[in-house]
Formats: structure tokens, C-alpha cells, sequence
């Protein structure tokens, strides 16, 4: 224990909260980065064979064919890499107590959030586009299941971007984060 009047009890000791925010946007992004590198591959050498021989002939052929666009597939890697990288810095700054890590976190937040919701409408128009052709799934009562788990699967991405807006907008936090360092 301190004595009375040492330094140690006067000074106020530092918040915790952009260490462990920084650590979780560190692993979140770096999943996210590790995720992007291995989609290019598949895309580019699975065959149809290959595809065939994994999920059976006719689930197969309608995976290669319903396929989006190389163009889609590349920019959607390129989004989520560049998201990914954006994230870890932002984090890294903020484990700093850098102003740049809030303003980082809070545009990555921004981004993702309209990306997801990018990808969620382009998964919903896959799912009406292809609707009756999906092997071994009958051509009716499937959409609301299918929208369900698209909504679903929205929801629990939300979960970081959505709290990290929430808790860099805190107006204690604000005070604290405009005492840093840019």
C-alpha cells in the first residue's frame, strides 16, 4: 500500500476499456484478414470437379453455376481485406490511446456496417434469383427460413461494429479520447 499523499493514490489510474477494446479489435480484424486470404484460392482453383466430388454432381454444378461474377468475388475480397487491415490499426492505435484509434474504430464501424448490409441485399437477391433451383431443397417454404438465417447472420456481425459505435459515442469516453495524442 501507498502512503497518503504519494503519487501513487493522487493519480487517477488509467482506464482499462482501450486496452481491451484494442486486444478484441486486434483478433476480430486479424480473423477477418486471415478469413479473405484463403477465398481467392477457392474461387480460383476449385473446379467443377472439385465441387462435384465435395458436395455431390447436381449441388455441384449448381454451386459453379450460380457462382457470382469473378469481378463481385475479387471486389468483395478486396473490401473485406482492406475492412480487416482498417480495423487492426484502428485497434492498435486505440490500445496506444491514440485520438487516430477512435477515429479508425469508429469509421471502420461506419463501413462495415454499410457493407454487411451490401452483402446481406446481394445474398437476398441470390437467394429470389436461384429460389427454385437449389438441389434437394423444394421450390416452396424455404424463403422464410433462408431470410431468417440471412437476418440472423446480419445481427450477430452487427454485434462489434454496433458496440463499438456505441461505446466511442459515450460521452466520458469522448472526453477521454479528445485528451489523447493524435
Amino acid at each position: 500500500m501507498s502512503e497518503p499523499g504519494t503519487s501513487r493514490e493522487s493519480a487517477e489510474a488509467p482506464s482499462r476499456w482501450p486496452g481491451t477494446l484494442g486486444v478484441i479489435g486486434i483478433v476480430v480484424g486479424v480473423i477477418i484478414i486471415l478469413d479473405q486470404l484463403d477465398d481467392p484460392l477457392v474461387t480460383q482453383f476449385w473446379t467443377p470437379e472439385k465441387w462435384r466430388h465435395l458436395v455431390g454432381g447436381e449441388l455441384g454444378d449448381f454451386l459453379v453455376r450460380s457462382m457470382p461474377s469473378h469481378a463481385w468475388m475479387v471486389t468483395t475480397n478486396l473490401v473485406k481485406l482492406a475492412l480487416g487491415i482498417l480495423l487492426v490499426f484502428g485497434a492498435v492505435y486505440l490500445r496506444r490511446r491514440r485520438r487516430l484509434g477512435a477515429t479508425l474504430c469508429r469509421s471502420w464501424a461506419g463501413l462495415a456496417i454499410a457493407w454487411l448490409v451490401v452483402e446481406a441485399v446481394q445474398g437476398l437477391v441470390w437467394l429470389s434469383r436461384y429460389a427454385g433451383e437449389i438441389p434437394g431443397v423444394p421450390a416452396e417454404g424455404w424463403q422464410g427460413t433462408a431470410t431468417f438465417g440471412v437476418v440472423l447472420g446480419v445481427a450477430l456481425l452487427l454485434v462489434w461494429p454496433v458496440f463499438l459505435l456505441a461505446w466511442l459515442s459515450r460521452p466520458g469516453v469522448r472526453r477521454e479520447t479528445a485528451g489523447w495524442l493524435p
